[in-house]
């Protein structure tokens, strides 16, 4: 290999590596790894039941770890009368592109709405309210109108907290101002914040 051809190598492979470093910060052993937190599918944001037959409504915030900075999101459900409970939506703000995305989200990527099968698994952490069936059909547009138009994803900003942190807004809660931290920990300062 001649010198220049190495040297316009150089600056692609310096990219991949870095790239690849990157990557690994996001690794885990694999027993403490689900493989869909990093390489799962994101679902869309559709009814995953029937809101019908509902005598209560409610939203549950999540947390799950699963990756060095988890994930918070959002879980829309209904009680019926005999106190039989399903989930009618499950959301969440993701960097597009898998974990190519995750690790270029520092930078900001396009971002996606909707759920992961992880977020389906028992949380972390949650906290649930209840809502009026008129607040629960507003945070479903409010979810649908996100996953029209996501907007960009970036780790240290518009990430996952702040999805979260928009629909508690929303729904007249105070919502930490700090989103740059771990799924969990924003979820546990979220519930701090508006403990009744």
């Amino acid at each position: 290999m001649s010198a220049t051809t190495r040297t316009r190598r150089t600056p692609l492979q310096a990219i991949a590596m870095s790239l690849l470093m990157l990557a690994a910060l996001f690794a885990q052993p694999a027993a403490a790894l689900d493989a869909d937190v990093l390489f799962g599918p994101v679902n869309p944001p559709q009814r995953i039941a029937s809101s019908a037959g509902a005598s209560a409504w409610f939203i549950e915030f999540r947390a799950r770890g699963g990756s060095p900075v988890g994930h918070s999101f959002v879980v829309l459900g209904v009680r019926s009368a005999s106190g039989r409970e399903r989930i009618v939506r499950v959301a969440g703000f993701y960097a597009s592109h898998g974990p190519v995305g995750a690790v270029a989200s520092v930078a900001g990527v396009p971002g996606t709405v909707g759920y992961k099968k992880t977020d389906l698994k028992p949380a972390l952490i949650r906290y649930r309210r209840m809502l009026g069936k008129a607040s629960f059909a507003r945070i479903e547009r409010m979810i649908a109108r996100a996953a029209r138009s996501p907007g960009t994803f970036t780790m240290l900003a518009n990430n996952c907290n702040a999805f979260v942190a928009r629909i508690a807004q929303a729904l007249g809660m105070q919502a930490p101002a700090n989103t740059v931290q771990q799924g969990p920990a924003y979820l546990r300062a979220l519930i701090a914040r508006n403990r009744r």
